[in-house]
Parts: structure tokens; C-alpha cells; sequence
């Protein structure tokens, strides 16, 4: 199975503009309402307060709620320096769309903006994206789902790029399970989408995972530092423990003292998380800005599994090492 096969994993959503199929779209415009925190883990259909719309019912539809967006995430054994590199947030269309189940493709756009990198480099749409469905029968003949494949391409600065996804809903005795899913800023992690870059045989270089912004419903860890040279650091971190493999996690604030100048930040543009498998040998990256003198990030590595970090790390523009001050003591501690 290829990578972009196994990692198209549930994914959702959107509104689907210049359509030339016949489902029925409703926009929300400038007054529709924010987040409002549907759990999309449970009924991804349970609420429909937004005035965005609403999907007829018995008839499958996707809400996306304003605001509605999602990060890519870190991979098991990339480098910090290829996490930092490929940093990545989209952004989606507000809207409802009604799904058929009588088209096997159809055109939509489903995101509106994508920015990619540390510059974060705005992608140009190539067309509109599009959908294939399928109904795929389960092992029991009263079993299976309705599945969504999605892909939308860019052009990332002279490079193709293309983010891809699918949803499903599930079947049970000839019965939908649900006929409505929800986006929002919760943007669940099992609905994942892929970002790749060219032509994706560079695996895991040219691709991103995408999840939530903010971790903000698992657990927070939160590290204080003193450095030899009276340099200080304390950086939070979302980090959810694995049963297996590799558990989620993310840094989402930083509060960085050098030669006395504090620079704080909780913009994920500016903090990047990146490990081994089962999160081992954790390293944290907490981008400057503006920069202190010639020091434009801080580097903070974990070593031999779950120790500390031993030293902090001072990066130039280019992310190369300037200089190191020895810890005094490193303390993390879950909140």
C-alpha cells in the first residue's frame, strides 16, 4: 500500500464553489456564527446551531463552521529541521454542501488558503478540487459506508502541492450511522488529511499530516529551564501518552529570556515539536521574533529516550548552532 493509501485516513468537509454537479450549497456570509465546539468524535451531526445551514434530512452533507481550520503535525523520526520546513496551516471555505451518492466524481473547493513553511508561503489554486465516491460493502452484507476521496492542487512557488483526504459514513443494517459531519476549529485527529509536495516520492520529506491548531483537550506539559549564563526558558507542550506508537503532541507557548530580553510567543509558526518513535529523543525549536542579537531560535534536544535536555542552544538565521549554555536543571511537569 502506498503512503498517500494508507495516510488518507478520514478526513471531511467544506463548501463546494463553481459546482457543476447539483448539490445544494448554503453560505453562512459575514454574520455566521463562531466555534461552537461540536464533538466530532461522537455524532459529527449533533449540532446545528450555526447559521451557516443545515443538511436536509436523510441525505448526507458536510457543515463547515467559520474559522474552521487545521495544522500539519509532527512524524515519527523526521529531524526539527524538516519539521520546521514543512510547518503548514489550511484554511477552509465556511459553508454546507449536500454529497450524492449517484455522481462517482464531482468538483468542489473545500480550503480556501493554505501556508506552507516557516515563511508561510501562500499556495495558488490550480482549478477546484474534486471528489470520487464510492460505496464500499462491508464483510457482512448489511454493513459498509459511503466513502469521499478529496483532492485539491496548488502550485507552492514553481512546485506542485496537493492535499488530499476521504470521509466515510458508515452503514448498519442498511441504516447510516449518521448523514451529517461538522468541521471546526476542533479539527479531529483522526480526520487527517496529507499534504504532499511534487511528486511525494520523498517519504516523509514532502508530506504533512494535518490535525488541530491548539491540542487544547489533552494534557498540557509545561517546562522550566535556567542555562549556566542566567538564560531562561519555559515552554508548554500538548502531549497526550500513547497506548502504542506514538501519542500527539505539540508545543503551543514559549516564553524565552536571553541577555535579559524576554520573547514570548504562541504562534505556531514559531514552535515546532519534533521526535522519535514513541515520542522519544523530544526536541523543541522556538523561533525568536524579532531576533535577540544574532540569535534567532533557541533549540532545546532530549536524549537517550525521556531525560532532559542538557544544554540550550543558540540558532543563527540559518538554524545553525551559534553557541551553548549547559542546563542547571530542567523540570517538567504535567498541569
Amino acid at each position: 500500500m502506498s503512503p498517500k493509501a494508507f495516510f488518507g485516513i478520514l478526513g471531511l468537509v467544506l463548501l463546494i464553489a463553481n459546482c457543476s454537479s447539483s448539490q445544494s450549497i448554503q453560505d453562512g456570509g459575514p454574520d455566521a456564527d463562531g466555534i461552537d465546539g461540536a464533538d466530532a468524535n461522537a455524532d459529527p451531526g449533533a449540532d446545528k446551531g450555526s447559521d451557516i445551514g443545515q443538511c436536509e434530512p436523510g441525505v448526507f452533507c458536510l457543515i463547515l463552521e467559520p474559522g474552521a481550520k487545521a495544522c500539519s503535525v509532527f512524524m515519527d523520526d523526521r529531524e526539527w529541521q524538516k519539521e520546521l520546513a514543512v510547518l503548514g496551516r489550511i484554511h477552509f471555505y465556511p459553508g454546507v454542501v449536500t454529497l450524492p451518492t449517484d455522481q462517482a466524481t464531482f468538483e468542489g473547493t473545500l480550503i480556501e488558503t493554505v501556508e506552507y513553511g516557516p515563511a508561510r508561503v501562500a499556495a495558488t489554486h490550480q482549478g477546484a478540487g474534486f471528489f470520487e465516491y464510492e460505496y464500499h460493502q462491508g464483510g457482512i452484507p448489511s454493513q459498509g459506508s459511503h466513502i469521499y476521496r478529496y483532492r485539491q492542487e496548488f502550485d507552492l512557488e514553481g512546485q506542485a502541492y496537493a492535499i488530499e483526504f476521504q470521509f466515510e459514513f458508515g452503514v448498519n443494517d442498511g441504516v447510516p450511522y449518521y448523514y451529517e459531519i461538522r468541521l471546526n476549529d476542533d479539527f479531529a485527529e483522526y480526520r487527517t488529511p496529507i499534504g504532499i509536495l511534487g511528486d511525494g516520492s520523498l517519504y516523509p520529506d514532502q508530506y504533512q499530516h494535518f490535525s488541530q491548531c491548539h491540542y487544547r483537550d489533552i494534557p498540557l506539559f509545561i517546562a522550566t529551564t535556567t542555562a549556566e549564563n542566567g538564560d531562561q526558558a519555559i515552554v508548554h507542550k500538548r502531549f497526550l501518552e500513547p497506548g502504542g506508537g506514538s501519542g500527539p503532541a505539540n508545543l503551543v507557548y514559549a516564553e524565552i529570556t536571553v541577555d535579559g530580553t524576554i520573547r514570548t510567543t504562541e504562534d505556531y509558526f514559531e514552535l515546532v515539536y519534533a521526535a522519535y518513535h514513541h515520542n522519544f529523543d523530544e526536541t523543541y525549536l522556538v523561533l525568536l521574533k524579532p531576533p535577540v542579537g544574532d540569535v534567532h531560535a533557541i533549540l532545546f534536544e532530549h536524549v537517550w529516550y525521556y531525560q532532559g535536555p542538557t544544554d540550550m542552544i543558540y540558532l543563527d538565521a540559518e538554524m545553525t548552532e551559534l553557541r551553548r549554555s549547559p542546563l542547571t536543571a530542567w523540570e517538567e511537569v504535567e498541569q
